[in-house]
Parts: structure tokens; C-alpha cells; sequence
């Protein structure tokens, strides 16, 4: 990625730009290894430090090579066709040449002709070299170069085919070949001698047009030159006379032939041309009238002296010429006629209620390619029918119609819009083309469409866009439903998306969902979870139950390259139906903060993917997911890969609950000088890395911890804290430790009378503190038989008694039977902090999950504690059985995680 400052574009940086001015910068991507990926852009205002983040999702562009031949397209011999290769992206528009969706800087492309060799050449207008094959041709070349196909090699008997193949480096953009046909061409071609120069004031013309037209001479070595005033011609429209006629300026004579015409020339293009594109080829031919010498030579006209003194008045002596005649030369031209010489093009075609469409106009040119407008090409839009169903968009601007709108132009269909066709006309600004008669009902009348202005340009086009009412709910999503009937006349009856759980518009105060109301319309699962009278939530408190009539869904189920769809159906009390199909679609985010942390190597992690990943795949809101990873990893580094060894807890628990953790392959024996294996070389751990070296359990305590020391060595409290009278805190969490010291505590301050003598309550929680540590460093051994007494002499479990990763996974609970880590040397318990290996704790939570299910009592979705209780009862509360409040952590953070696009 490379930021451009817009005043200098020289200064391009990659990563931080710090500069004070100006504010409007250009973002280029240049990264093409991935489909899609979402990029964060942090901006600091350095006047007040405030900073914004800026989020995208960058689509990369997927490019096509344009088919850019007319149907039974045909070139005369003598003539030429433009071949340049132009590139689609299938994804957007390739508005902007190097940007916004054009191909790395390392393909090229090429062009050759593959078949009909003999019968032309291809010319690279931008150096003038001709060949029949150019290769390696950049994308920059191609955008500012014209390649012309020349018909001047053998001239066909009646027709021939020629093949030109247009293909690229790139193994990811297909070949193209088109064909066209090379005619024989009765017109004989330009003498050596010269040519006439047929000038038009314009080639593309519309019907009812006028052309004027100038013959020039070109001489023999490019130049062009006027011909005497009193040369005539021979001028005919030798292709496509139906469509136009022809007036001789100087008599003023009519006709699609003329044996002895002027110069000045006007074409008239027909009122009505029933085809769409149509074409007028223009021969012009002379034998060439030049002034000669004094003396006459044979093949000379004699000019009369008194003409000769007139044209010659301004020389002395004035004396007669004589008139030679040289070469025959003959000019030809091409006047092409579009009824629409604009496109329209109306990306995409189809979308749904509050989705936008793009309207790219281009040109078309005399030759028949497509090319773009200038960026500063004004246009007359207005929309003809659909008036409800949205708004075209330009500028800013939102409206029905618009006059002088530039690209880009936008339909944006309204979010409340029902299905149907909206008819949009875009007219070129300013589209007049000379003397054009205003027929064929070109002009609108104020107020017949969707817009009470008149439609002013003569030159449009018409194109759709269809819009249909698509339903649509992403993963993690909560939506409401309820049925009404949409008027009483017609009784039909609706279903209506909410914006939250209450009724609104008529919807019916009764059950219309019965027991199956959600059906698999597509997908191997049912795509949401779904509920009728289950609590409503506002953060983590229950609210009531939702009103009769309503129904919730939430996305369940999403996953890369499947789709889920389901039937959403309501049924009144006398049998009226209705039904729709809802689509479960992926999230663009999670909240609006936290989207990137660091895996164990120092990698990117992108959050949201990854709980959009899992959680789609299990059928778990993500936000739930992300939430429990909030609450699990560092209070300091959210999200981060986070290990932490447990000396209270499962140091002694697990080993009481399971003794096979004694011959574990990672357990630590107490004569142990090193870790056989070792531990991995992660470089990212939060708070404080694993251990690489034995050490004993009161190390661990004395180092994480402030019972001994006021500020920890190891810089983390993570096992005992100190109030500031000396009183140990265990965090609400650690109940062995806890009831020691509030024992010792009570017999302290028996001693000192605390409750008589306030002033010795730190001195005796000091001595309690003092007393605490002496017993756990010197004589507890864990209540674990065989044991050694006292902390300092027994070794600490660092890899087999500590948990893991973004969830927190503790490594008894990985070996056990609802997760099955594998127990071996080639899965060492500290390879449970990469990010791939998060499947094994899924393991553990879904099983809490599968469980929850199998206790509902309708295993349809509709679960019988609603989705969250059952989420704070039956599975989070679970996970974490030790800390009170925990399942409402969860339950809080991942309310500000919630699903969006």
C-alpha cells in the first residue's frame, strides 16, 4: 500500500506518513495475492491528537479481456480497424488507468494476428511500427496507444477471414480471439500522386443530421493543399444512399451522385433509419486541375485569357496560364450513423432494497469501440418509471433527476423498496449536432415521469435496473419479523422486516409462526437460530419475553463458497400464508474497534475473520466468539495470544483429578534441569512468556504476584495482589490461597485487638501476609500425596498446568476426552497459542454447545432458555466454573461486538 500526497504525487510512502498538511491523500493497493482483504488506516489530527480509524474492504479486481467486435463486422480492403486490447473487470469498472482495478505492473499483453496473415498488418499508432504480432506490451502502453488493423495486404477475391488473438502473461486473465471479415473493395485506392481529403465537420451522426463537407488534396508527400476554385468532382455515396442524400453547395442540385460538383459539399442524414447503427461511405474523384507554365503542353485546357487575367490580377505582367491535368486521385470516408452513439451500462444489473447500482456511461465511437467520457462530460439523468423504488445519485445530489450530473452516477434503491423495474434515460448534456429537426418524440412533457422537468437532450439512452426485495440477515445478526395484512381490500397478507422487537403497522397480536415456521430453503444446515417468546436483552439484562405475532432469527450459519437460505413462513388463524427467503450473508465487521492484533510469531491477526470463520462454521454468533476472547486474553493486549500458568488451580487440581498427568511426557520431574523437548520459539506472548526452564512454584508465585514484592519482577500481578493496608486480594478466583490468608488474618487481628484498635489493622495484615508466605513457600505441598512440602521445593507445571490461546484452553482439558489433543512430544502443550491450532478449544465449546442443545426441548433452533440464557447457563458459565460473573463478562463485551456490513 502506498499513500500519495495529493499536492505532491512524487511523495509516496508506504505505512506511516506523518505530514501536517494537506488532508486529502490517495491510497494505492497494490497487493494482488489475495480475493478480498480488509485494510485499517489510522488517522491522527496532530493539532489535537484525536485519532480516527478508517476501515475498507479492498475487492481485487477480477479482469477480463473485452470482446470489442460488432457482430458481422466487415472492413473494405484499403481500410482499417482499431484492435487496441481493453480490459473489463468483472468485479467494477477499470475507471482510472494504474488504479482502482487494473492489472499488476508486471503483466503484459499482447496482440497478434492468428489467421488471414496476407491480407494486413497491425500498426502500433504511438511509434509507427507495423508487424503481426506485438508482445509484452505494458498495461500504461496500452492505455495511451492505439493498435490499428490495416487492410492493405492481398486484396480478397470476395471476402476473407481474419483472426486476431488478444492474451497477457497472466494466467488468471483468459485469452480472447474475435474475427472479422476483409471484403474486396471495388473502390479503386489513393494514387501515388495523392489523394482527396474528404473533410467532415463530424463522422458520428444521429438521424436527421447534417454533415458538411470539404474536399482537400493531399499531395504526394502528406501535405494538404486547396484545390483551384474551379476543380470539379465526381462524388457519390457508393454505400448506404438509403440513408442519406447529398447537396451540391455551389447548384444547389440534390442526388447520391454528382459528375461535376464543388468542393463544398452537405449530407443530409434521413429522418428515419430503422437500424440501430448504420453507415454511409463517401468516394470522391477527380482528374487533378493545376496551374502549368507559359507554354502549353500536350493534355493542357486553355484557360481563358480574361479568367486567366482574373485569377492572376495580382501579378505583373498579367499574362494567361494554362490549366494542366495530372493525376486522377481519388478520397474516401466513412460517416458513421448511431441512433445512440452513448452507452449505458448498469452495474449490477439486478439489486436489492437499499443496495446501490452504478451507472457508467460511455462513449461510442465512429470506428464502433467503447471509450470513456471525460471525467468533467456533464449528463442529463432522470428516472422514468420506479419512482418509489429509489434515487439516482451524483455529486452529493439524491434525486429523480438530475441535470448535469458527471460520473460517477449511482441508483440507489431504497431500503424499504419492494421488487420491480425502475427505467432510467441519460441524455448527453448539450447533445446538439448540428441541423437536427426535434422529431420522433424526443421531448418529454413536464411531470410524465418520475420528474417534473421536461428531458432537454436528444441524444440518450434508456436502460433497467431491477430491484427485488432480497431478505437478507448476517451471521450473528438478530432480526424481527411479524405479519400484517397489507390493506383490507386486496387481504393480502405481508411479512415485514423490523427494526427491533415491537410491533408496528397492523402487524397481528397473535401467533401466526406455529411450531415450524423456519424451513432450509438451500444448505446442508438450518442457516439461523430462531425463537418466538424468549427474553428480550438490552446489554446483559432481561427485558420480558417478545409480544404475540413476533419472531426472532439470527444468522447461524456462514461459510466461504456455501449458501444458507431459509423459509420463513406465517400462517393466520384462517389459513392466509405468506412466506420468505432469507439469506444468511458474511459480516463486513465486528463493532467498530479491534479488528487486527499480533499472533505468536508477530503476525497480523484479522479478529473478525477469524470468529466469522469459526463461528460460521459452528452455527456460533460470532460476536460471541469475540466477546469470550476479550474476557479469556490480556486485559492489556486484547486479543492477543495469551498463556497463563495456574500454580492455585491446576498446578494441584488436575493432578488430583487425574493422575495420569504424572506420566504426562511434558510433566516436569523434580530433578529436571531443563524441558525435554523444549518449548517452541514463539516471540509474541502476552502477559509474560511460558517459562523455558524449570523453576519452582514459589518462583512463579514471588515473581507474578505481590505478596512479596510491593512491585512484581516479573511485572505482572497475575497471582496475589496488596491493598494498600497489606491486605492480600485473590481476585475473587483463587479460594485456596484466599481462605489461607483470611485465617491467618482473623488470628492477627485477634492478636493485635483490630476491632478495638483500628490503628494495628495493617501491622497485623502484614504479619498475616508474612505468615501466609512462610506457609505456602515453606510447608504446603498442594494437598497432593508424595508431594514435597513448601512451594520453593516443589517444581512448577509451566507446560502441562497453564492454559492456552485466545480462549484460554488449559492443557488438562486439551488432553481430555470432549477436546483430544494429541498426547505426544510432536504437540508440544505451547503450540496451543497458534492461531491454527484455536480448533481445539472450538473442540471444548461446542461440545458445551451440543450439550446445551440435546437438553432443549425443540431442536428445530427454538431453544427453550432463548439463545443468550442458554449461552450464559449452559455453556459459559461452564467454561469458566471458578469466577462468579463470568458468563455475564462474556455476555457484555460481545455486545459490543455486534455483526455488521
Amino acid at each position: 500500500m502506498i499513500l500519495f500526497d495529493t499536492t505532491n504525487p512524487a511523495i509516496q510512502r508506504a505505512g506511516t506518513y506523518l505530514r501536517e498538511n494537506p488532508s486529502l491523500y490517495y491510497i494505492h493497493y497494490e497487493n494482488y495475492d489475495q480475493t478480498e482483504v480488509n485494510v485499517t488506516v489510522k488517522i491522527t489530527d496532530l493539532d489535537s491528537n484525536i485519532v480516527t480509524y478508517w476501515y475498507t474492504t479492498i475487492v481485487n479486481p477480477q479482469l477480463v479481456i473485452a470482446n470489442q467486435q460488432l457482430e458481422n463486422d466487415t472492413v473494405l480492403h484499403y481500410y482499417s480497424k482499431d484492435v487496441s486490447l481493453k480490459l473489463n473487470n468483472t468485479k467494477f469498472p477499470c475507471l482510472h488507468p494504474g488504479y482502482g482495478g487494473c492489472p499488476p505492473d508486471n503483466v503484459t499483453f499482447n496482440i497478434e494476428i492468428t489467421e488471414g496473415h496476407q491480407y494486413g498488418i497491425i500498426k502500433n499508432e504511438g511509434t509507427d511500427e507495423t508487424n503481426t504480432i506485438f508482445t509484452g506490451i505494458s498495461w500504461q502502453e496500452l492505455n495511451s496507444t492505439i493498435f490499428t488493423y490495416y487492410a492493405n495486404g492481398v486484396q480478397p477475391d470476395s471476402a476473407a477471414t481474419v483472426r486476431i488473438r488478444h492474451s497477457s502473461n497472466d494466467a488468471e486473465i483468459p485469452l480472447m480471439e474475435f474475427e472479422f471479415t476483409v471484403k474486396r473493395n471495388t473502390i479503386p485506392p489513393p494514387s501515388e500522386g495523392g489523394a482527396i481529403y474528404i473533410q467532415l465537420d463530424k463522422k458520428l451522426v444521429m438521424p436527421s443530421d447534417t454533415v458538411n463537407i470539404y474536399l482537400k488534396r493531399i499531395n504526394e508527400v502528406g501535405d494538404t493543399l486547396e484545390f483551384l476554385p474551379m476543380q470539379r468532382f465526381q462524388i457519390e455515396l457508393a454505400e448506404g444512399s438509403e440513408y442519406g442524400r447529398m447537396i451540391d453547395v455551389e447548384s444547389g442540385q440534390t442526388g447520391d451522385y454528382f459528375n461535376d460538383a464543388g468542393k463544398e459539399i452537405k449530407l443530409i442524414i434521413e429522418d428515419n433509419i430503422a437500424a440501430e447503427t448504420a453507415k454511409i461511405t463517401i468516394v470522391a474523384q477527380c482528374d487533378l486541375l493545376m496551374w502549368g507554365g507559359r507554354t502549353p503542353i500536350s493534355g493542357s485546357v486553355k484557360l481563358k485569357e480574361e479568367e486567366a487575367a482574373e485569377r492572376n490580377k495580382k501579378e505583373e505582367p498579367i499574362t494567361p496560364e494554362f490549366i494542366i491535368v495530372g493525376d486522377h486521385l481519388i478520397g474516401v470516408e466513412e460517416v458513421i450513423i448511431n441512433k445512440t452513439p452513448i452507452v449505458v451500462e448498469i452495474i449490477p444489473e439486478e439489486i436489492s432494497a437499499g443496495d446501490t447500482a452504478r451507472i457508467v456511461v460511455k462513449k461510442r465511437q465512429q470506428n464502433g469501440s467503447i471509450v470513456e467520457f471525460p471525467a468533467e462530460q456533464e449528463f442529463e439523468i432522470g428516472m422514468l418509471e420506479g419512482c418509489l423504488l429509489g434515487k439516482l445519485s451524483s455529486g452529493g445530489t439524491d434525486t429523480n433527476y438530475i441535470n448535469g450530473a458527471t460520473q460517477p452516477i449511482y441508483f440507489i434503491a431504497d431500503s424499504s423498496a419492494d421488487s420491480g423495474l425502475v427505467k432510467i434515460r441519460v441524455g448527453l448534456k448539450d447533445s446538439t449536432t448540428g441541423n437536427r429537426s426535434n422529431k420522433g418524440g424526443l421531448q418529454t412533457e413536464a411531470g410524465e415521469y418520475c420528474f417534473l422537468n421536461s428531458f432537454e437532450s436528444v441524444i440518450y439512452k434508456d436502460a433497467d435496473v431491477k430491484v427485488e426485495k432480497k431478505y437478507e440477515i448476517l451471521l450473528g445478526e438478530t432480526t424481527y419479523y411479524q405479519a400484517r395484512y397489507s390493506d383490507i381490500v386486496s387481504g393480502k397478507l405481508v411479512i415485514d422486516e423490523l427494526s427491533g422487537p415491537n410491533l408496528w403497522n397492523g402487524g397481528l397480536t397473535y401467533d401466526v409462526w406455529g411450531e415450524n415456521p423456519v424451513t432450509t430453503a438451500e444448505g446442508d444446515k438450518l442457516g439461523v437460530y430462531w425463537e418466538k417468546e424468549k427474553p428480550v436483552w438490552e446489554g446483559t439484562t432481561i427485558t420480558g419475553n417478545l409480544a404475540k405475532g413476533l419472531i426472532r432469527l439470527v444468522g447461524r450459519y456462514w461459510e466461504e463458497g456455501k449458501t444458507y437460505k431459509v423459509k420463513l413462513t406465517a400462517r393466520t388463524q384462517n389459513g392466509d400464508e405468506a412466506s420468505i427467503v432469507i439469506e444468511v450473508k458474511k459480516p463486513g465487521k465486528l463493532g467498530s474497534s479491534v479488528t487486527i492484533a499480533k499472533d505468536v510469531f508477530g503476525t497480523d491477526i484479522k479478529i473478525d475473520e477469524l470468529c466469522i470463520k469459526w463461528g460460521g462454521k459452528l452455527g456460533i454468533p460470532p460476536q460471541f466468539i469475540k466477546g469470550q476472547m476479550r474476557r479469556e486474553t490480556s486485559s492489556h493486549y486484547h486479543f492477543y495470544p495469551t498463556y497463563l500458568y495456574e500454580p492455585w488451580t491446576t498446578q494441584f487440581s488436575a493432578f488430583k483429578d487425574n493422575q495420569s498427568l504424572f506420566s504426562n511426557p511434558f510433566y516436569v520431574q523434580e530433578n529436571a534441569t531443563t524441558f525435554n523437548p523444549p518449548t517452541p520459539n514463539h516471540s509474541n506472548v502476552k502477559d509474560y512468556h511460558y517459562p523455558t526452564e524449570p523453576v519452582s512454584v514459589w518462583y512463579m508465585i514471588e515473581n507474578y504476584s505481590r505478596i512479596v514484592h510491593t512491585s512484581p519482577p516479573g511485572g505482572w500481578e497475575k497471582y496475589g495482589n496488596r491493598r494498600g493496608n497489606g491486605e492480600l486480594y485473590f481476585y475473587d478466583v483463587y479460594t485456596t490461597p484466599q481462605k489461607k490468608f483470611n485465617k491467618l488474618q482473623a488470628d492477627a487481628n485477634e492478636k493485635y485487638d483490630v476491632k478495638n484498635n483500628h490503628s494495628k489493622k495493617t501491622i497485623a495484615n502484614n504479619e498475616a501476609r508474612e505468615n501466609f508466605i512462610k506457609f505456602f513457600r515453606d510447608e504446603w505441598n498442594g494437598e497432593v500425596s508424595g508431594n514435597r512440602k513448601g512451594l520453593k521445593n516443589i517444581k512448577a507445571q509451566t507446560r502441562i498446568a497453564a492454559s492456552y490461546g485466545l480462549l484460554q484452553l488449559t492443557y488438562p482439558t486439551a488432553i481430555g476426552g470432549t477436546v483430544n489433543y494429541p498426547v505426544n512430544l510432536e504437540n508440544l502443550p505451547e503450540e496451543l497459542l497458534e492461531t491454527e491450532n484455536l480448533k481445539w478449544a472450538f473442540n471444548h465449546l461446542t461440545y458445551f454447545i451440543n450439550d446445551a442443545v440435546n437438553t432443549q426441548t425443540n431442536k428445530n433452533g427454538n431453544w427453550q432458555e432463548g439463545l443468550e440464557g442458554a449461552y450464559l447457563n449452559r455453556i459459559w458459565k461452564r467454561w469458566n466454573k471458578w469466577k462468579v460473573g463470568y458468563p455475564e463478562e462474556v455476555l457484555g463485551f460481545s455486545n459490543n461486538y455486534k455483526p455488521g456490513k
